[in-house]
């Protein structure tokens, strides 16, 4: 027995599941198109907020444009294939001259040229024709998976659903079967019904394991897909338990065409959800080790941080986020505006981490490599002000007075139609805190003279001004700095 029926034996005794409801209409986008030979196929499905899919795009286009015309060119017996098929149609179809199967082919090609040129109820009622017409199964099968296609591509998923399982019904054992089965376990997962569809890619596992010997090599590329489709059902339904499961065991099978890169950022994000911090740390050194140019290796990094800081670990943090923060962006083969998102989260995270736990130091290092991330003053701003702060809780009140002077500069730079309310909050806040500091200078300086020194240390006894923990007096109290990048989703 093949490897990959061994390996799915497993997985098929552990899920086997009840048919399906297909009752319920839903409104769900999808899209169609017509492919080289005619055949209307689906657009490939895309696994995670429009990226790559979990598989390579080659292995996936290659099922997705599966269709009858493999069985077609099949050179068995078609005496055998009715047999196998288990249903009692006439002899007759055995002995079907080549030219007559050629005319039912051009019928079903001029359906689809009907289909294509937005003319779908005369397509459609050339394949019921041929249906009623035809006795050939090979035929029939094209004409209802044809028609299927049609029903799925109008978002009419329940009619789709019903002329699948009638495809199913009149051919139990036909080889095109787990394609079927898998074909209803993605429109289930389109109509939001991911039990069902899980049920349905278990089906092909098992369905795969009763094809005869020979044939199932034809069925390794479908077992494949069927095995990532289980994984990315649980994995969108919540459940990461299973997902992560899942995700291990296809990382095992080692097999070339599967998209490995995809596959470890989906364990890493379910074992995150989790709480599994060490599995995140162990998984995401060896992603970052083979992917470091890629999307995901920012949003890695990111979890590796979280993972540090959750478990005490802050120096591992720092040194992560530290590494995110002055990656050469250029290099990379992404997005620009999403990898600085993610900058800019990880970084803000840690460093009002750092900030409220006193580590001034560290704090100090992460908001000025955030200030210097981009050009606009939008961003910038905020990130000079927690710079200003940090230079006032170590004392440091030149550096931080230069600050301030060089925020209230800034804000004529600033289109008004840019000027924020929390933007303006910012604004003030720092001239107050000038006013401040030098207000409490000159305080100072005259209470040396009047005792008649000139020592030159802040006596810690001296406070004047409003109390930093009045926020209604101060505006932005600074013991919790306002979030720079974007709010967490």
């Amino acid at each position: 027995m093949p490897f990959f029926l061994i390996l799915i034996f497993g997985l098929s005794l552990t899920h086997l599941r009840g048919s399906d409801s297909t009752n319920n209409d839903f409104s769900i986008k999808s899209t169609g198109k017509l492919d080289s030979s005619g055949t209307v196929q689906k657009q490939s499905s895309n696994l995670i907020s429009g990226q790559s899919t979990i598989l390579t795009n080659k292995l996936d286009e290659r099922v997705q444009s599966s269709s009858i015309e493999e069985d077609r060119l099949d050179q068995s017996d078609p005496q055998s294939e009715l047999n196998d098929s288990g249903n009692l149609l006439t002899t007759t179809i055995a002995s079907v001259a080549p030219d007559e199967i050629y005319r039912w082919r051009l019928k079903i090609r001029e359906a689809l040229s009907q289909y294509k040129l937005n003319n779908q109820v005369k397509a459609e009622g050339l394949l019921q024709n041929i249906l009623r017409e035809s006795t050939n199964y090979v035929i029939q099968i094209e004409c209802l998976k044809n028609l299927a296609n049609f029903a799925e591509i109008e978002k009419k998923y329940s009619r789709a659903q019903q002329i699948y399982s009638q495809l199913i019904a009149r051919f139990p054992k036909g080889i095109e079967v787990p394609e079927i089965l898998f074909r209803q376990g993605r429109l289930h997962r389109k109509m939001g019904a991911d039990a069902l569809a899980i049920s349905k890619f278990y089906a092909v596992l098992s369905t795969v394991l009763v094809v005869p010997n020979g044939k199932t090599n034809r069925y390794k590329t479908l077992v494949l897909l069927a095995q990532t489709e289980i994984a990315e059902s649980y994995f969108l339904e919540g459940n990461f338990k299973e997902a992560a499961v899942f995700f291990k065991r296809i990382l095992k099978l080692q097999d070339p065409e599967l998209n490995e890169a995809k596959i470890r950022y989906k364990l890493i994000k379910s074992v995150a959800q989790l709480g599994l911090h060490q599995e995140v740390i162990a998984e995401g050194r060896q992603f970052i080790s083979k992917y470091t140019n890629i999307i995901e290796s920012a949003e890695v990094r990111f979890m590796m941080s979280d993972s540090f800081r959750r478990t005490g670990r802050v120096r591992d943090a720092l040194e992560q986020t530290l590494r995110l923060l002055t990656f050469a962006r250029h290099n990379t083969d992404t997005n620009e505006d999403l990898w600085v998102y993610w900058q800019q989260r990880t970084g803000n995270d840690l460093a009002n981490q750092l900030y409220n736990e006193g580590d001034y130091l560290n704090a100090l290092q992460v908001y000025k490599t955030l200030a210097n991330l981009q050009d606009s003053l939008i961003w910038q701003v905020p990130a000079w002000y927690q710079v200003g702060l940090v230079y006032e809780r170590l004392g440091q009140t030149k550096e931080s007075t230069n600050i301030y002077e060089n925020i209230l500069l800034k804000v004529k730079e600033i289109d008004e139609k840019e000027l924020s309310p929390s933007l303006q909050i910012i604004f003030d806040s720092a001239k107050w805190r000038l006013e401040n500091i030098r207000w409490t200078d000159v305080t100072e300086k005259e209470i040396r003279l009047a005792k008649g020194t000139t020592n030159s240390v802040r006596p810690e006894a001296v406070k004047v001004g409003p109390k930093e923990s009045d926020p209604a007096k101060i505006g932005v109290p600074s013991k919790t700095p306002p979030d720079l990048g974007p709010s967490k989703k």
